[in-house]
């Protein structure tokens, strides 16, 4: 129902990748997230018979045979510890070439051609051939099933394309199309994994190799590699800017791995990163190795955990350009709505002073009384409450989060931010119900086991509060509500003006 939450070797590891790696990493994800995110997916991803980037086959694999060295066992062994860790195994596949001939290239060698070396490989397919389309294909996605895989990453089509159009001539029926050539192969592909199997696109860089499977496919990546921080800019944050309207409406947006580790980022880095995926609704795939996090990033990942589930209409930015983004994700549920806003300053040295509109930056309405409370979740403080807008501080590549939230006009307690979730309130807030007759505020909240959720409040004049179903404290006009602790699930409280 939502996008997934995983982890991946490829940026975690590169050619460094193995069935120890991928169980290590998988055991550590179960270990810090599992009770936060609920199922997570482990990606086996392309180094499992690539080790390099020429395209020369080296390391000995292919994608029916996995390099020895790394995976001696092979891939089933692999996929069912994953399994048993309480997790969904998922795998890279390339079909459309390969580094060393497999068995089926070796058998039809009118099917392929070659050698012509690029990244991924140097035997390429021929679309135009019915065994392909027929035999090849279907075999492939099969024999990921069988390996006990439950979602697959298909990659390399865009590269594949360039290599029929150059090389059109060696094509067996070479009047089609490469949208075309590619449309039909994926849908052989989908066919043989059924409608269940997650199907991830992978390398489309640009709108139109993103579309041309779009209608087989539950999400793509849409970018490039994002393992410095100006790669990050341009093709998470912008790219996704470009692409959002498709998001969660025609397939999931995936802007890749999120990279925190120490080796790429500062901790104000991590924060910008985390933020942007956890305030978009994008696949959350980690691509680190868990024993490079300190406490804060991990922290920081239980934040954006699960993901939620939302639509192009809810997250809009503000600044494409320049130093700042200002990005806004709306929410409205039954019993009342807030906003998240998000205020990146991408610049490496100068402090970024902004005074927030709640008008022109947030959309929202004034006068007419209307106040707003503004709460800075990741410092879990308290800013003020404000009727026109405010002004903040944003540190050099550092993000900060605010959960804006109309006061109350009945002179009831206002909810302004939880801790559990980035949203502060999108994942965990399950009730919410103002009673004005007997002056409380009560609702029911998703907590996890171990970990208190701190619920923040807005007290119009300091107003004395009894609390039910955790521990108070109260600073003047903002007080915390502790629930849960202990035990996990839906916690009930309530808050009555005494």
């Amino acid at each position: 129902a939502v996008p997934p939450v995983g982890w991946m070797t490829w940026y975690a590891t590169r050619f460094e990748a193995s069935a120890e790696e991928v169980l290590e990493n998988t055991a550590k994800m179960q270990e810090h997230l599992g009770k936060y995110a609920g199922n997570l997916v482990s990606w086996v991803d392309w180094e499992w018979y690539h080790q390099s980037l020429k395209g020369d086959g080296a390391g000995g694999g292919n994608i029916f045979s996995p390099c020895k060295d790394t995976y001696p066992d092979g891939l089933a062994p692999v996929a069912e510890k994953i399994r048993a860790l309480g997790c969904i195994p998922a795998i890279w596949v390339g079909p459309s070439c390969e580094g060393n001939k497999n068995k089926w290239f070796e058998e039809h060698p009118d099917c392929i051609f070659g050698p012509f070396p690029r990244w991924c490989g140097q035997w390429w397919i021929d679309p135009s051939r019915k065994e392909v389309v027929e035999e090849y294909i279907p075999l492939v996605m099969k024999t990921m099933l069988n390996l006990g895989f439950d979602a697959v990453k298909w990659d390399c089509m865009t590269m594949t394309s360039y290599m029929w159009e150059e090389f059109r001539h060696l094509l067996s029926d070479p009047e089609m199309s490469c949208d075309q050539y590619q449309h039909r192969l994926f849908a052989a592909g989908r066919k043989a994994l059924g409608d269940d199997i997650y199907l991830l696109l992978c390398n489309p860089v640009a709108d139109h190799d993103l579309a041309v499977a779009s209608d087989l496919c539950d999400a793509a990546r849409i970018g490039a590699d994002i393992f410095k921080w100006e790669e990050f800019i341009e093709h998470a944050i912008d790219h996704l800017h470009h692409f959002y309207p498709i998001h969660n409406t025609i397939l999931y947006a995936d802007c890749d791995n999120i990279v925190i580790r120490e080796e790429f980022n500062n901790l104000n880095q991590a924060r910008t990163r985390v933020s942007f995926y956890g305030l978009s609704g994008v696949p959350v795939t980690i691509g680190d190795r868990f024993r490079e996090y300190d406490d804060a990033r991990i922290d920081m990942l239980r934040r954006i955990v699960p993901v939620v589930d939302m639509h192009p209409v809810e997250f809009v930015s503000k600044t494409p350009g320049g130093k700042k983004r200002l990005f806004i994700a709306d929410f409205c549920r039954s019993f009342g709505s807030w906003q998240v806003l998000s205020v990146s300053n991408i610049d490496k040295e100068e402090t970024l002073e902004q005074y927030i509109d709640f008008d022109t930056d947030c959309h929202l309405e004034t006068g007419s009384g209307i106040r707003y409370a503004t709460y800075d979740f990741w410092n879990g403080k308290f800013i003020g409450v404000f009727e026109k807008g405010f002004s903040l501080t944003v540190s050099p590549l550092d993000t900060a989060v605010l959960r804006i939230t109309p006061v109350a006009e009945n002179g009831l307690p206002t909810l302004i931010s939880s801790s559990r979730h980035i949203t502060q309130g999108g994942h965990e807030l399950a009730a919410l119900k103002y009673d004005e007759e007997n002056k409380t505020l009560s609702g029911r909240v998703k907590c996890v086991e171990n970990e208190v959720c701190r619920l923040s409040f807005f007290l119009p004049d300091a107003a004395k509060v009894e609390a039910c179903g955790g521990k108070w404290l109260q600073n003047g006009t903002c007080g915390e509500l502790h629930v849960g602790g202990v035990e996990g699930g839906e916690m009930s409280w309530s808050l009555k003006i005494c």
